[in-house]
């Protein structure tokens, strides 16, 4: 179910897992797909004729791609007692950075070590909070689309590496609305580089007055961006060019002090 009703509903037989029944044939399929692999991680589940009925509950739109895939692998994995990071490579693929989003209730900094997760949680409660807004691009981007598009068009280096490590603890650190902005400002310049795709401040926003930084998989999903006006007025400012929703830091983030 998501804000305003249920958006997906599929009736499986166990222990085979043929659909019975779907309202997507599509995302059936996957979900599907992604119960057959716990099944290899953990040949114990679902083996019971026993039938269950399985709920699940977003707070959010799920074409906003703020982490509704994770964050089914995540809690499936729970409830099947296995690796979600193992899960994750069988299913949709990616770093883990997003499954490391999902399990954690903190902000935190990741990275693969030989090829395993290292999750470090950060505190991130900055004092120019009010100067930040997250906007929806209106355009939603599958992980799948997003990891392929990463693997086939991104080339870096161990500088491009260092300095990503370098910036993001300088971003962690400053107490400077201004440190800050030059920082997002050189992160996007990295990765468009990397990426080999254009900036969504030069694509959407070349007439605004502050900085934006892409999240999630370039092109779609969320953008974070930094002004010095008002809430309402960069709230009116972004729905009249059509961007919403648009939330401020302290809407969107919660802080476990």
């Amino acid at each position: 179910m998501k804000p305003g009703g249920i958006w997906f509903q599929v009736k499986f037989s166990i222990p085979g897992l043929k659909i019975i029944q779907s309202t997507d044939d599509t995302l059936a399929k996957k979900l599907r797909q992604i119960l057959l692999e716990v099944k290899k991680l953990n040949p114990a589940y679902l083996k019971s004729e026993q039938g269950f009925d399985i709920e699940t509950l977003l707070e959010f739109d799920p074409e906003h791609g703020l982490g509704s895939s994770s964050t089914l692998i995540a809690n499936i994995a729970r409830w099947a007692d296995v690796n979600p990071y193992e899960l994750l490579k069988t299913t949709f693929g990616g770093s883990g950075y997003d499954i490391a989003c999902a399990t954690s209730r903190s902000p935190v900094v990741y990275q693969l070590v030989d090829s395993k997760p290292k999750v470090e949680k950060v505190f991130f409660d900055p004092v120019f909070k009010e100067n930040l807004f997250f906007v929806y691009l209106g355009n939603k981007k599958r992980s799948t689309e997003g990891i392929n598009s990463f693997q086939s068009k991104s080339s870096f280096s161990e500088s491009d590496i260092e300095n990503i490590n370098r910036l993001t603890d300088q971003i962690l650190s400053t107490n400077s609305l201004e440190e800050f902005e030059t920082y997002l400002r050189e992160h996007e310049r990295i990765m468009s580089g990397i990426l080999n795709l254009p900036t969504a401040l030069s694509l959407h926003f070349p007439d605004i007055d502050g900085v934006v930084k892409s999240l999630g998989a370039w092109g779609g999903d969320f953008v974070l961006l930094t002004s010095r006006f008002e809430e309402k007025d960069v709230k009116k400012y972004l729905t009249k060019k059509g961007f919403a929703p648009v939330y401020t830091f302290s809407e969107a983030v919660f802080v476990e002090n």
